[in-house]
């Protein structure tokens, strides 16, 4: 995928995601006025599915006033509806990685109504950027068995590296 576009279609043409998978591959639209339908559209498609993986461009913003992040309005209507969320979020230059996850994990608690801090997962090699994850309660075992599985194998490793490629904040 190196040399092809980075988007959802590379990643359902390559089956890397299990073939029960449910995309939502229409793209944000630039009018603030059209991304409430959009959204629609897009809980319309996933209503069957258990566990959403967000992945917007940069990450988490407090408002809908971009096309490039999603915000926690969105998220919270989500969650609502018995999601459970991954969320990409990019962490922005010349912050503090561990000071933007903690932000945005209050942030996600206050604004989503949690009652356990979310799951991060801090990738390490190139940009800084986090993977939040929002377990439903009756998904919450399942998704932190396969976090465990996950930091067991290469990508939990160092590989030469001082850090291993991912390192986890939170705990559910």
């Amino acid at each position: 995928m190196s040399n092809s576009p980075r988007d959802i279609t590379q990643i359902r043409g390559n089956s890397i995601l299990p073939t029960r998978t449910l995309y939502f591959e229409d793209r944000i639209p630039a009018s603030k006025d059209c991304r409430e339908s959009w959204f629609q559209r897009a809980i319309k498609n996933i209503r069957k599915a258990n566990v959403v993986f967000i992945d917007p461009d940069k990450g988490l913003k407090t408002d809908d006033s971009s096309t490039e992040h999603v915000s926690v309005t969105e998220l919270r209507e989500l969650h609502q509806k018995g999601k459970s969320l991954v969320i990409y979020h990019h962490i922005p230059q010349r912050i503090d990685a561990g000071k933007d996850i903690t932000k945005w994990s209050d942030t996600l608690i206050k604004k989503l109504g949690l009652n356990t801090p979310p799951l991060a997962l801090r990738y390490h090699r190139g940009t800084s950027r986090v993977f939040f994850i929002v377990a439903q309660e009756s998904h919450r075992k399942t998704l932190d068995d396969m976090v465990n599985k996950f930091e067991c194998g290469p990508w939990g490793q160092k590989h030469g590296f001082r850090d291993p490629h991912f390192e986890r904040y939170f705990k559910p």
